[in-house]
């Protein structure tokens, strides 16, 4: 997945109406939650920013490197 862009859509506080979701899965999005959190819209953001940042260090550090 590294190599895959990603956009990423965060939900108004209010979450996302059920025709707003069917339009981004139609659109090929896949929903994810952080969880039973619930966090401001710009806190949201930062947070999953953060976990994807995380993500890919993580795998980076576990890849075996040529040579």
């Amino acid at each position: 997945w590294r190599h895959t862009p990603v956009i990423l859509l965060v939900g108004p506080e209010g979450g996302w109406t059920p025709e707003e979701g069917e339009r981004i899965r139609a659109a090929g999005g896949r929903p994810v939650t952080l969880g039973p959190r619930l966090l401001r819209t710009e806190t949201a953001a930062i947070a999953a920013l953060s976990l994807l940042a995380a993500a890919e260090s993580l795998e980076s550090d576990f890849t075996p490197r040529p040579g």
